[in-house]
């Protein structure tokens, strides 16, 4: 395991349900990097919503998606799993080889 002193960042006003992607978007800071949550956010989650067909609710797989939108704080924005997160920091690293 490796531990890094990552800056802290208080995600309530800005992504109130972003808590998984703000962490990861903490990390590059933490190693030097100008860029932060926002960008990881806007550049490298994958988003998908909630949509309906007739009456049933469906959504994206959290595995692969964060369900809704992280800057909302809503019935309509839920989050994702690690799975989502490792994926947009793989990308974020193919486009950052210097951080990886």
């Amino acid at each position: 395991m490796v531990c890094i002193d990552a800056p802290l960042i208080n995600q309530m006003k800005e992504w109130p349900t972003g808590c998984e992607s703000v962490s990861a978007g903490m990390a590059p800071q933490a190693l030097g990097e100008k860029n932060g949550p926002e960008e990881f956010i806007e550049h490298y989650l994958l988003r998908r919503d909630l949509s309906f067909l007739g009456p049933v609710l469906y959504g994206p797989d959290p595995q692969q998606y964060f369900i809704g939108d992280p800057h909302r704080d809503d019935y309509w924005s839920y989050g994702c799993y690690a799975r989502a997160i490792l994926k947009a920091l793989r990308s974020y690293c193919r486009e950052n080889p210097d951080f990886s």
